[in-house]
């Protein structure tokens, strides 16, 4: 009983927040690897489908966000692993005048990636309560945003491309109440260097979007998972998970009217998932 109360609160704090939508942005993570290894040659895959957005109902006309993850890992030995995160994501956000049924303005922002990790977990098979698991790694991908913006009567596009190399280090903590329910509480601390920038934006000077390269970002990332199942489903699990991210450098703007030198990011996520324990 305890665990069918747990799955109501979980599908409750999802309905919450699925009815915020997501800024204008250049950039956002991907949800967090925290798959559980139990024990050597352990195996598992997860789908995960992603909702980018802000809390407390901050938006900026957001018409669309979405996103899908596709998650592995491995378990080398009874104590150590390998994870891989794939993922792909669109967001669509448009101005808040409208001409003639269309958006004054409207930005589509795209990004892929592929992340490998390894690292060490303490879990000591199936009937362990508590886990601790430390893993490191890095990967690379691609953002791009479009603009189309009303001038006069005539729309104008501008883009701005660009490629970036990430590593990160995730520390995670979960808390396992029967072998089909458990919740993780873990954070990831990223450095990404942007790279290849290619735009036909006239003048970025004044804007933190045109400083992107000069140095590295570093993010944080804080994630509250919670992975369910059912005795009936042997093998398959559910998990969604809840994201926050913030970013720790600023960027050297002469001048800048942004605040703190930031420029704009997708500040929290949710993700809905299925678990495939493939050795089960």
């Amino acid at each position: 009983m305890k665990n069918y109360i747990c799955v109501l609160i979980s599908f409750i704090c999802i309905a919450i927040f699925s009815a915020c939508t997501a800024p204008k942005y250049i950039y956002t993570p991907a949800s967090a690897n925290l798959l559980l290894l139990e024990k050597k040659n352990d195996l598992k895959a997860a789908v995960n489908f992603v909702q980018a957005g802000t809390v407390l109902g901050f938006t900026r006309s957001t018409k669309d966000s979405r996103g899908i993850d596709v998650q592995g890992a491995y378990a080398i030995t009874d104590k150590a692993g390998l994870k891989i995160n794939a993922y792909t994501k669109q967001e669509k956000s448009g101005g808040v005048v409208f001409y003639q049924n269309d958006p004054a303005e409207m930005k589509t922002y795209k990004k892929q990636g592929i992340e490998i990790s390894g690292g060490i977990y303490n879990f000591s098979g199936k009937q362990a309560k508590a886990q601790f698991q430390l893993f490191a790694g890095a990967g690379t991908g691609k953002f791009s945003l479009n603009e189309r913006r009303l001038n006069g009567y005539l729309y104008e596009n501008f883009y701005h491309n660009m490629n970036y190399f990430k590593t990160y280090v995730q520390p995670a903590l979960s808390i396992k109440s029967s072998p089909h329910y458990h919740v993780t509480l873990g954070t990831s601390l990223s450095l990404i260097k942007y790279y290849n920038v290619r735009t036909n934006y006239t003048d970025l000077s004044d804007e933190p979007l045109g400083y992107v390269e000069t140095k590295p970002s570093i993010f944080i990332d804080f994630v509250l998972q919670n992975e369910f199942g059912f005795k009936r489903l042997k093998g398959i699990k559910f998990q969604w998970q809840l994201g926050f991210t913030d970013l720790l450098t600023r960027f050297p703007v002469p001048g800048s009217s942004f605040e703190n030198n930031k420029y704009d990011y997708n500040k929290a996520w949710l993700a809905l998932g299925i678990i495939a324990d493939i050795r089960a």
